[in-house]
């Protein structure tokens, strides 16, 4: 956890100083975001980018989206005996020998900047 800590320190100095000058834009994408709502995160890019986000492209990310769900239903059944399960894999904290607490203080910065949901 710490070695992550380092480098997200190491890329927050180097965005700070590629903002300060203002050449090159930097657009921060939320996983969560990009899972949900991928159209718009991709437009949001190409916007930043100046570049047009075409309706052919607009659908080559919506044939993505379908195929990787379609492979993930699959996938999941297979893992989870059925597909009972809400999700293809299942990971807490815990498992790692990490708390919430001592996540969120090692990484309260970054949880902070990008308003991350603190519970997760």
């Amino acid at each position: 956890m710490n070695y992550t800590k380092l480098a997200f320190e190491k890329a927050f100095k180097s965005i700070e100083q590629i903002e300060k000058g203002k050449k090159n834009k930097i657009v921060h994408v939320s996983y969560p975001k990009l899972i949900s709502n991928s159209v718009d995160v991709c437009k949001t890019v190409f916007k930043s980018a100046n570049m047009e986000f075409s309706t052919e492209y607009e659908n080559k990310v919506n044939d993505y989206n379908k195929a990787s769900d379609e492979k993930r239903k699959a996938l999941k059944k297979i893992s989870t005996k059925g597909g009972n399960s809400d999700k293809l894999h299942d990971y807490s904290l815990e498992d790692y020998g990490l708390t919430n607490d001592e996540v969120y203080n090692t990484f309260k910065y970054y949880i902070d900047k990008f308003e991350l949901d603190k519970k997760k």
